[in-house]
């Protein structure tokens, strides 16, 4: 399996689990292209809704993150892609 296929498969099981992802979520399990595999779903009949939401940093800085919603759930990503 490739690193993409475990990278789309970890952010496809997230999205079933919990609806939606974030870049911050993404990056803490050191996957760097999430839109990259965002756009792999997509290809699978994915649809999302994607916004821009402000964000608290440990300094108390305010921040911003993107955060994919699913609004369509389309094929799960395999091992042979």
């Amino acid at each position: 399996m490739s690193k993409n296929n475990s990278q789309l498969q970890i952010i496809a099981t997230e999205l079933v689990k919990k609806g939606h992802v974030s870049r911050n979520w993404a990056l803490s399990k050191f996957i760097t292209r999430l839109t990259s595999r965002i756009y792999d779903l997509k290809c699978l009949g994915w649809e999302f809704d994607t916004m821009k939401v402000p964000t608290l940093k440990p300094n108390g800085d305010k921040g911003w993150d993107y955060v994919y919603k699913v609004r369509k759930i389309g094929a799960m990503p395999t091992k042979e892609m």
